[in-house]
């Protein structure tokens, strides 16, 4: 996404996109910047990276509807080449069980999983699905257990987690542990007169089944097309590198330019790797292994720049989010910000390009405040804050977290007291007991620093436990406060209180030039509060009233 939005600024001139980043470049950014060159590999320099097809036996009827109460054989969620995202390994499926379509209107407390597994256990009658259906291990378990019978031909003991079918004698070129060629041995032996079956497979491994390892099957077989068609594999059609139809075929990883240099920078490359391969020894050859990869890698030039969206169109669509039908409804991800609402559009563009559900939809609000409140009236369904806002969301919103991002370590949050040193030689500040009738400051209530605070006041027995009124504990703690929102319903850290919140207020002070806004303010913002946030948190421990100030040790 950086380098995307680079391009488009002439921050930068050149970048590779892989395959599925290309396809996201193509929805967010369809116009802007130009694909100079696709990235191939010597072993296949077709204009696909790969074509996701259909085989069946060749007295197959009546298209993807034909496949009803048939065997489906699939290569797996656990494939080890990460090429084929959800959307590619779902694809058959979904055309044809129409897994976007909810048998059940009442979706409630079902997860996309769910509703996924029920939709094809009806749809066909056994199968070998096999791999990770649900990143939550119970779930998982629990579906497989459920809908055992995607799971059936597998093979002996297989679990669901991989095939265990008899593969027989190893055969020269062909790899029996893999599970393109499992699917497709699956096909084999579960293709009858009166039972049909279909495999879901790359098409180079069809090629290498059919004319390496099993070359007598081959008439028995055909590939079906999306429009219901059947291209026997005669030899002719296993000769061929590119398969006769698909339901998918996958564009290459790209090297794009901006728009602006991309007339200039498409020449440069062509002068210094006109074969498309590695010049070795020469800073030409750090430069193609950067941007296009290892020895094996081959650029192929486009006779001309194209828009991301021209290049992709004439190989893989995309419908976009809006116009895509689904089983689940959609996520609502509450933003507060511009840049905020930019990086959910671009994430919710990642997650349909992949096949991701449910999809994400972006709701501007404008403040943290007015998110939390509209995922409590079930309005929106999450927002990412900073976990300084974590226990307001439990305690006054009740709202659950259900995901903490720590990048690093060093990244956690440190709460400390800060003390002023005045405070410290003439008021002989020197325990947390020392601090009882002091002026303090806060960020804002409730805040990370805040409930720190409480715990350490906890922790100290400076403060009641039995005492749940956390506005009322610290302000009879001190002599005085600047907690910005104390007094604002929104930030209420219990159902009832007879506290007067207003003396968690008694330090702040207004912004300059705000004539019209007395002393003390309470206010939960930069534009009227002074003292409000970790830089307010500091200003205000300058004010000669006030003695101690607690807040995030990274934020001094």
């Amino acid at each position: 996404v950086e380098c995307a939005d680079k391009l488009v600024r002439n921050q930068a001139d050149v970048a590779y996109f892989s395959q599925e980043e290309t396809l996201l470049l193509a929805q967010q950014q369809p116009s802007e910047n130009r694909v100079i060159a696709t990235v191939r590999d010597v072993s296949n320099m077709g204009p696909y990276d790969f074509e996701a097809v259909a085989v069946v036996p060749i007295n197959h009827t009546n298209g993807l509807e034909g496949l009803r109460g048939g065997v489906y054989c699939h290569p797996g969620f656990d494939e080890k080449d990460a090429k084929w995202s959800p959307r590619v390994l779902k694809t058959l499926e979904q055309l044809a069980a129409r897994t976007d379509r909810c048998q059940d209107v009442n979706t409630a407390g079902k997860t996309a999983e769910e509703m996924e597994v029920d939709t094809l256990s009806n749809f066909f009658s056994a199968a070998c699905r096999p791999g990770t259906w649900s990143n939550n291990d119970t779930v998982d378990a629990n579906l497989k257990s459920r809908y055992s019978s995607l799971c059936s031909r597998c093979g002996p003991d297989a679990s669901c987690s991989r095939y265990t079918l008899d593969m027989g004698v190893g055969v020269a070129g062909v790899r029996n542990d893999n599970s393109h060629i499992q699917a497709l041995e699956c096909l084999r032996v579960n293709s009858n007169a009166t039972n049909t079956a279909v495999a879901y497979v790359a098409w180079q491994h069809v090629r290498e089944f059919f004319t390496t390892r099993n070359p007598n099957d081959a008439p028995s077989y055909a590939v079906l097309c999306p429009n219901g068609t059947l291209a026997p594999l005669t030899t002719d059609t296993l000769n061929n590198a590119i398969s006769p139809c698909a339901f998918v075929r996958q564009p290459w990883g790209t090297i794009v330019a901006s728009t602006a240099n991309a007339e200039a920078v498409y020449l440069a490359l062509r002068s210094a790797w006109p074969a498309g391969s590695s010049p070795s020894g020469s800073w030409q050859a750090t430069l193609f292994t950067m941007l296009a990869g290892g020895a094996n890698a081959r650029v192929v030039y486009e006779d001309a720049p194209v828009s991301p969206l021209n290049y992709t169109s004439s190989i893989r669509t995309i419908s976009s989010a809006e116009a895509s039908a689904s089983c689940m409804p959609a996520r609502r991800w509450c933003t507060i910000s511009a840049e905020e609402d930019t990086k959910c559009n671009w994430v919710r563009s990642a997650a349909h390009v992949l096949g991701i559900q449910p999809g994400i939809t972006c709701l501007r609000r404008n403040t943290i405040l007015d998110c939390l409140s509209d995922i409590k009236a079930e309005q929106v369904d999450f927002l990412a804050i900073p976990t300084t806002y974590g226990y307001l969301a439990r305690q006054h919103y009740q709202l659950t977290p259900v995901k903490l991002i720590q990048n690093q370590p060093i990244n956690a949050t440190r709460i400390a007291a800060f003390v002023k040193e005045s405070s410290v030689v003439s008021g002989n500040v020197s325990r947390f007991e020392n601090l009882r009738d002091r002026n303090a400051c806060f960020p804002e209530f409730g805040g990370l620093a805040y409930v720190s605070f409480v715990r350490t006041g906890h922790e100290r027995g400076i403060l009641s436990t039995s005492e749940c009124d956390y506005a009322r504990v610290v302000g009879e703690y001190f002599g005085g406060a600047c907690a910005p929102g104390a007094i604002d319903a929104s930030f209420a850290l219990s159902d009832s209180s007879s506290f007067n919140s207003s003396r968690l207020c008694t330090a702040c002070r207004a912004t300059p030039g705000m004539i019209d806004i007395p002393d003390p303010v309470c206010s939960w913002d930069y534009a009227s509060n002074r003292y409000f946030g970790n830089n307010g948190t500091i200003a205000c421990l300058a004010d000669p009233a006030n003695d101690v100030a607690f807040l995030n040790i990274r934020n001094m």
